[in-house]
């Protein structure tokens, strides 16, 4: 069975760096990638991407979780602001 047959999404995350815009598009700068994470969407929750940063090393508590397909461009990013609960990032 593959990942998709499981539910499961590829996601690339980039973490310890700052998000910023410039001429109405938007560009990471600094930090690390971690590719080809296998998630069920179903379950991704607040405290896996702290988990996450705090399993390699990176300081600091998550404020913003910046997102977009595979397909659209950086000046259609969106962002999750920091929530009060796990159960609310997946509304």
């Amino acid at each position: 069975m593959d990942r998709i047959e499981l539910g499961l999404m590829k996601i690339r995350l980039h973490y310890g760096g700052v998000m910023e815009r410039k001429d109405n598009d938007f560009q990471y700068r600094g930090g690390l990638v971690n590719k080809d994470i296998a998630i069920d969407p179903d379950y991704m929750t607040w405290c896996m991407f702290e988990g996450f940063c705090e399993d390699n090393g990176s300081n600091g508590k998550v404020k913003h979780v910046w997102y977009k397909l595979p397909q659209e461009s950086m000046e259609s990013v969106k962002v999750i602001l920091e929530l009060s609960s796990d159960a609310s990032i997946n509304q």
